[in-house]
């Protein structure tokens, strides 16, 4: 992972690289972190502390129990198992209660299949009611005199 102009180089799953965007907090937070992190010879974003032998980031396993104690430190129950996806679903589905298009949320989670995005875009009920009453308008008989 490499900071670039508001992005960050990263090589996913699979090996794929491609660019993610990040926001001004989050920039400056993973800036405050690169400046009060130990020196690391290794080009990864997150490394263990103190740095290991080995040049390699920080495992995904690793990651899943850091944010645990995360979890509970604030005393919330982990969503599941799979913490660190559980935060993947939370933004998708933020963004899709949002009003975000389904193309813009596929792209920033990575889902190669549109199907997988479409989680995001459950809408509820009063709101289907609605806007049907206000954008679909239905033919209606004309009486006969």
């Amino acid at each position: 992972m490499k900071l670039r102009q508001g992005q960050l180089h990263v090589t996913g799953k699979g090996g794929d690289e491609y660019l993610h965007v990040i926001d001004g907090v989050a920039l400056e937070a993973l800036g405050a972190w690169l400046e009060a992190r130990p020196v690391c010879r290794f080009p990864f974003v997150f490394v263990q502390i103190p740095p290991g032998r080995r040049e390699a980031g920080l495992h995904p396993a690793t990651v899943e129990r850091l944010i645990k104690t995360v979890y509970l430190a604030a005393g919330v129950e982990s969503p599941s198992n799979r913490p660190f996806h559980a935060l993947r679903h939370a933004v998708g589905f933020r963004m899709g209660n949002r009003g975000v298009a389904l193309q813009i949320i596929q792209d920033y989670l990575r889902h190669k299949n549109p199907a997988t995005t479409r989680i995001y875009a459950r809408v509820d009920p009063e709101t289907i009611r609605e806007t049907i009453r206000r954008e679909v308008q239905f033919p209606t008989r004309r009486r006969r005199s």
